[in-house]
């Protein structure tokens, strides 16, 4: 058995270690010894990261195992959490080249971002890929005069569809950004948390053009600082998301939280509650919910919040409930 494990050790040394490998060693994931079944790596996992840029290195290395590095490296500045990161000052970019892994419908892209100047009044580009300013799959700019993201992408029934989130990023703060395209369906994350969704009028198309960062050819950029970029092939499950914006989010008790509307009536903020997700209660807004909505910006329509009663609290009248007049923020807590 002892052999077995120094065996696999080696096999799996081999498989990370070195990229070349892969062009002319071709080993199972799951290898088969004394009628046992070991699994060396998942497949799916290997296959998903096409692309990671950590910025720790100052040739802008991508360590999946497509190794795509960047053409031009901008400044370093401090990470997320460790190591560096890229510094933009609103007029340099960083580079990444076409390739034809990145030609894909499905996709998901997420970074780190630290502002360090507010608006200007201007669009200012965060990332963008496209050889051209109607090419949009996937770019994530600001807006001109608030700090909302503004996510666009190209699809086959217009060249600019997208969506814009209900957050405001905050000034010098670590933010983590996500955004997942699948079909139709495009969804845009802040600290792993689902910010808004659209469904689009048609299908995302891919393009070939270069990935812009900081700045594109028809935009400004924005000031601040850029870290550990992850491009995948595939739509990233929520859970999976939070995780690896875990250190962003404010509590980690409350990962069950979303935004049902902002400035809503009860019924409205009932229906704005997904699947599996109800209007949260009193405790779970005290829970951690509150922090949550204060810190991505939710309560800047309306400081009230819509509360499901619960047999121990009834803080929501029932006259308010049915009133079309009275309007409030709507969070919603997942099921358990």
């Amino acid at each position: 058995m002892e052999n077995v494990k120094v065996l696999l050790f080696v096999l799996l040394g081999l498989i990370v270690s070195s990229s070349y490998l892969q062009d002319c060693l071709n080993i199972p994931f799951t290898l088969c010894m004394n009628k046992k079944s070991y699994a060396i790596a998942d497949l799916n996992k290997i296959n998903t990261l096409i692309g990671w840029w950590t910025f720790d290195d100052k040739f802008g290395h991508d360590y999946s195992h497509h190794i795509n590095p960047l053409e031009t490296v901008p400044m370093a500045g401090p990470g997320q959490k460790k190591g560096s990161s890229l510094y933009f000052d609103s007029t340099n970019q960083g580079v990444i080249p076409h390739i034809s892994y990145y030609e894909i419908s499905e996709f998901s892209v997420m970074f780190w971002i630290f502002l360090t100047k507010d608006s200007t009044g201007a669009w200012r580009t965060i990332f963008h890929k496209g050889q051209n300013s109607n090419e949009l799959t996937p770019t994530v700019l600001l807006w001109p005069k608030e700090r909302r993201l503004h996510a666009r992408v190209s699809t086959d029934y217009n060249w600019n569809e997208g969506v814009d989130s209900t957050a405001i990023i905050n000034m010098r703060k670590w933010a983590h950004i996500s955004l997942v395209g699948s079909g139709q369906l495009l969804q845009l994350y802040i600290n792993g948390y689902l910010d808004n969704q659209i469904i689009l009028h048609g299908n995302i198309q891919y393009n070939r053009g270069d990935i812009f960062l900081g700045k594109d050819p028809w935009h400004m950029g924005f000031s601040g600082y850029f870290d550990d970029l992850r491009l995948y092939d595939a739509a990233i499950h929520e859970k999976d998301l939070l995780a690896l914006a875990e250190s962003a989010s404010p509590m980690a008790a409350a990962n069950g939280v979303m935004l049902g509307c902002q400035s809503c009536s009860y019924p409205d903020a009932t229906s704005g509650c997904i699947d599996n997700y109800h209007i949260c209660s009193l405790e779970e807004l005290y829970s951690g919910s509150y922090e949550v909505a204060r810190s991505m910006g939710w309560f800047k329509s309306s400081p009230d919040v819509w509360v499901h009663n619960t047999p121990e609290n009834h803080s929501t009248k029932s006259e308010e409930m049915y009133d079309s007049d009275v309007f409030k923020l709507g969070l919603c807590c997942r099921d358990y």
